[in-house]
């Protein structure tokens, strides 16, 4: 398998992973605010699947931006906004399956008033992406955890981990 086949398959993983766990949330549990985080759990979903958008115009365009996010607020408050859009995002990922990872594309780096451009990878990108979704999910999970709804011991978990814990020891 390709290094782009499998970080797309482990983003599909994630985020499915995700989508189980929001869709069990009401849209009062989704929107709840917490002492411990500046954001809730609808925040951290919205900010994901910006950046997931951002990866995939930038495709198109050939230059990712992920300072372009529309940041659309209904995505924080309903559920069942951010499981459909969710789901468009595991369907549109799964579509990239034949892409090349070394495909040398643009990203964009903005700092404070000036922004430049420096070369990037389809793979590279979907790399952070993975990482930059486990890093709000884990936050996500606590926040699930405080409200007394029960979470996998492996939500949050990078797929190589689900691999590496499920491997016979030898």
């Amino acid at each position: 398998m390709t290094s782009a086949k499998s970080l797309i398959r482990d983003s599909i993983i994630v985020l499915e992973d995700g989508l189980r766990l929001v869709s069990e949330l009401s849209d009062f549990q989704f929107q709840s605010e917490y002492p411990f985080s500046s954001s809730g759990i609808g925040p951290h979903c919205r900010h994901i699947y910006d950046h997931y958008t951002c990866f995939l115009q930038g495709i198109k365009s050939h230059t990712v931006s992920y300072e372009s996010r529309d940041r659309d607020v209904s995505l924080e408050r309903h559920v069942s906004v951010v499981t459909s859009k969710f789901r468009e995002l595991i369907d549109d990922l799964a579509q990239l399956s034949e892409r090349d990872s070394n495909s040398v594309y643009s990203l964009e780096i903005v700092h404070d008033d000036s922004s430049y451009c420096i070369s990037t990878t389809i793979g590279r990108e979907l790399q952070f992406l993975l990482s930059h979704t486990l890093h709000h999910f884990a936050m996500i999970r606590m926040m699930v955890v405080s409200l007394g709804v029960p979470v996998s011991k492996e939500f949050g978990m990078a797929p190589s981990t689900k691999r590496y814990l499920q491997t016979p020891v030898s």
